[in-house]
């Protein structure tokens, strides 16, 4: 039976629709990959029947409430669509929350049938149906009213429990077709690295599923892999879709090389990222709260909105300014956001009270609209700026915070009487001051506090900062100041105690203090205590493997958290072997802050090292970096093996080098020989990542073709022999046992070069400048000529009165014009 054969046709026509659609046309395409393996849109469609008729034996029926508790797994997809089209009602689960937690969703949400592949504590008597043994048979299908409630979403609440926000077919219907009209293109995947509780989570799914893409779930929370950088596991997928909040996507901008589309939503997403990710992407802002299904306003490159706005409704939504008194405001006067239109929310499950708080009636204006607490103003093409909040909310990490349930959880212990929470100046994660109770030790309570809020908290919850405190400041207002009691926290924490003694220990506390936003100079300051959290936790680790070497997962760093202990983890790992050697840097950086200043990245002939280039950071001076790649096998990196392949090369240089240099710096690759053909698919792979050079300069190099097409002969000693007699006079010049050193490097960068592939697409998104010498006996002038087809840019040639090695030689000559191509001016004849 197909899928669009179902009871909530009319509403969710589309989805299913598109389920069959995508099963027929593409049925071997991935529909979903999971940890757990993948499904094709063939088998997504043939396990949403089969779900559907298991949940239907376990009694379910239009309108029951099923606890979707699938989330992380191959069958996520195919249960939530299954629930939807028996018309049921689907409670989203994350079953890595607290099991207190979970027991009380389900309970108060009213939960008969379960869906999940376990039974855990928190299931009780409830039915279970486990979505990997479900078999098809025949299902007796009942209509549903658009105003039955389609799925519930929990969220912080002010009472200390969470609350459950009722979304209806209807407005479920109204977001999938708005969400249609993005119009992705069908193939490829896209990725989906949020909580399974989270409507962020549907919404990526979702948008998938419509357009015929796959989803490809990352799973932050998994401890067990060593693939905890969030930017190499998007790479490894190549989406070409992507939707993370504003904080992830700031560290992942250099993973995004295949991605089409990237949306950023959950939180504000500030102007530079917004600006940053326009560049090479369709970029949407999207708004959403719970309330209004997901999607109340977005803002879209490709129909001209500044992306640092929230833009405006789409069809069916409808968004108002208001005043205190419900009044609208003029244009670029800050008020408060309200929504309306089909797709807002039934309201809060089991909270009358709460629900007519929020969703309210202003005349004149609409019968029905939901107050967001969110303080905007409209541009006059009416965009939205996003301001931030007139109440005590917050956003950490995408969640939306009500500050009180922390609060209530902590509260509960008897040691304490008052507590309030607050966002570490960082923004990155909660801190939590409270007053002990008289006759009450708690010298080490931070511990016992977390520990008690991680029972019953979800992690973005949990306090990464405990402080103590004999009474909770106060505004003029006699509001709590949460402000102060941030400022007073980075106060408290930043003294240290210990200095770091060792290298390695200097080393974390660095790479610590550029991720947590503040000076780590604490060898004992734990790591959550400064204001940690997995996240930035999996980032730490990812950092500290690239430069370190050291393979390790998050447990380490979550079993010694200070960097003291991590130090001597990391220190006892790489303790010299015979079998094993540390890698260093694919780049040698001269100056001491390369990162923001134009650059010029230098890539030296075979069998050379990139030493050759330091002079050259003092020549041009402070406002300029000179950055060398230093293949393995010499200089600093002797010990090491030399690479395998071209690809493995180039692809290596390109991620350190995007890593090293801000986006928005002017970056001139420069090759000589072996090194313009390195240098030419380096720059190949930075295009590749939205990261194209201004400039490639090749000095004496043939152009790719015509090394793919002699890959045999560049190790030859012919041809060594031949680069020998070339070489500068300090070549010639060497002893016999360095001069068979050279040789030996010399071939295997001839073998390395035998490995190069010719890619389908040549042509780079860079200038091509090639420079030639007019006594060179290896590279012809007419060679160098056929380097004009590899751009599609400007190309430049030009001779110089001098050999093979003229690049170098002629430094004198060549320098300055390299500085004008970094500083933008050209390469004047």
């Amino acid at each position: 039976m197909p899928v669009s054969a179902s009871a909530v046709h009319e509403d969710l026509a589309r989805l299913f629709d598109a389920v069959d659609r995508w099963a027929e046309r593409i049925p071997a395409e991935t529909a979903f990959s999971a940890p757990d393996g993948t499904l094709d849109f063939r088998g997504l469609a043939r396990h949403t029947a089969s779900i559907a008729s298991a949940l239907a034996e376990a009694g379910t029926r239009a309108g029951t409430v099923v606890g979707v508790a699938t989330g992380r797994s191959r069958f996520a997809a195919a249960g939530l669509l299954a629930v939807w089209r028996l018309g049921a009602t689907a409670v989203l689960l994350d079953d890595r929350h607290p099991a207190e937690r979970l027991a009380f969703v389900l309970d108060d949400a009213g939960v008969e049938v379960l869906l999940a592949h376990e039974t855990a504590p928190f299931t009780g008597n409830r039915p279970r149906v486990d979505p990997e043994t479900a078999s098809e048979t025949e299902t007796v299908l009942e209509p549903v009213s658009p105003g039955e409630v389609a799925y519930i979403v929990y969220t912080s609440g002010t009472t200390g429990r969470p609350k459950g926000v009722e979304i209806t077919y209807g407005g479920l219907g109204v977001f999938l077709t708005t969400l249609a009209e993005i119009g992705l293109t069908p193939g490829g995947l896209g990725v989906n690295a949020l909580s399974p509780a989270f409507d962020g989570w549907l919404w990526c799914t979702l948008l998938h599923l419509l357009h015929g893409q796959g989803t490809a779930i990352i799973d932050l929370t998994d401890e067990r892999t060593d693939d905890v950088d969030l930017a190499q596991r998007i790479a490894a997928i190549g989406p070409r879709t992507v939707v993370l909040t504003p904080s992830l996507m700031a560290a992942c901008t250099g993973a995004l090389s295949t991605a089409e589309v990237v949306v950023v939503a959950g939180e504000r997403c500030p102007r530079g990222l917004a600006e940053l990710l326009a560049a090479n992407h369709r970029v949407l802002n999207v708004y959403g709260p719970t309330e209004a299904t997901m999607a109340a306003t977005w803002a879209d490159t490709a129909r001209g909105d500044d992306v640092s706005t929230i833009g405006r409704a789409p069809a069916g939504y409808s968004a108002v300014v208001l005043d205190e008194d419900r009044s609208p405001v003029a244009e670029g006067t800050p008020g408060e956001l309200y929504l309306g239109g089909d797709a807002l929310a039934r309201g809060y499950r089991n909270q009358p009270e709460l629900t007519a708080e929020r969703f309210v009636s202003v005349p004149g204006i609409a019968d029905r609209l939901y107050r967001t607490g969110d303080l905007v103003s409209a541009r006059p093409d009416g965009q939205l700026d996003y301001l931030g909040r007139v109440d005590d909310q917050v956003k950490v990490r995408g969640f939306r915070i009500e500050p009180a349930e922390l609060e209530k959880v902590v509260e509960q212990l008897p040691a304490i009487t008052t507590a309030a929470a607050f966002v570490l100046e960082s923004g990155a994660a909660l801190g939590i001051a409270a007053v002990v109770a008289a006759g009450h030790d708690l010298t080490a309570g931070a511990a016992m506090v977390r520990a008690h809020c991680r029972a019953k908290l979800p992690d973005h919850l949990v306090p990464a900062v405990v402080d103590f405190v004999p009474a909770l400041p106060a505004t003029a207002n006699g509001k709590v100041d949460r402000e102060a009691l941030s400022r007073a926290s980075a106060e408290a924490h930043a003294p240290a105690r210990r200095a770091p003694s060792t290298p390695r220990e200097a080393e974390v506390c660095a790479t610590w203090s550029e991720l947590l936003d503040r000076p780590v100079t604490d060898v004992d300051a734990d790591f959550f205590e400064l204001g940690g959290h997995s996240l930035l936790a999996a980032r730490a680790v990812a950092a500290l493997r690239r430069s370190t070497g050291v393979r390790f997962s998050i447990t380490l760093l979550l079993a010694n958290p200070t960097p003291a202990q991590l130090a001597r983890e990391l220190d006892r790992r790489t303790e010299p072997t015979a079998e094993s050697v540390r890698p260093a840097s694919w780049l040698v950086a001269w100056h001491p802050k390369p990162a923001q200043r134009p650059t010029l990245l230098c890539l030296a002939h075979g069998g050379a090292g990139c030493g050759r280039y330091r002079s050259w950071q003092d020549r041009l001076g402070d406002g300029v970096s000179v950055v060398g790649v230093q293949l393995p096998g010499r200089e600093n990196r002797w010990r090491e093996e030399h690479p395998s392949t071209m690809a493995e090369a180039a692809e290596a240089v390109a991620a350190e080098v995007a890593e090293l240099i801000e986006p928005t710096a002017p970056l001139v690759v420069f090759g000589e020989s072996f090194g313009g053909l390195l240098g030419y698919e380096v720059t190949r792979r930075l295009g590749e990542r939205g990261r194209p050079p201004a400039a490639l300069v090749i000095a004496a190099s043939d152009p790719p073709h015509t090394w793919a097409g002699n890959s045999g002969r560049y190790g030859s000693d012919d041809v060594i022999r031949k680069l020998l007699d070339n070489s500068s006079a300090e070549v010639k010049e060497l002893d016999q046992d360095a001069r068979e050193y050279t040789l030996g490097i010399m071939r295997k960068d001839g073998a390395l070069a035998s490995t190069f592939v010719l890619p389908a697409e040549t042509r780079l998104d860079s200038a091509v400048h090639a420079w030639g010498g007019d006594t060179d006996q290896l590279v012809s002038s007419a060679s160098l000529d056929e380097w004009s087809s590899y751009t599609t840019k400007e190309f430049d040639r030009r001779q110089f009165d001098g050999g093979h090695m003229f690049g170098t030689e002629l430094a004198g000559t060549t320098l300055p014009l390299l500085a004008k191509l970094l500083t933008g001016g050209g390469a004047a004849c």
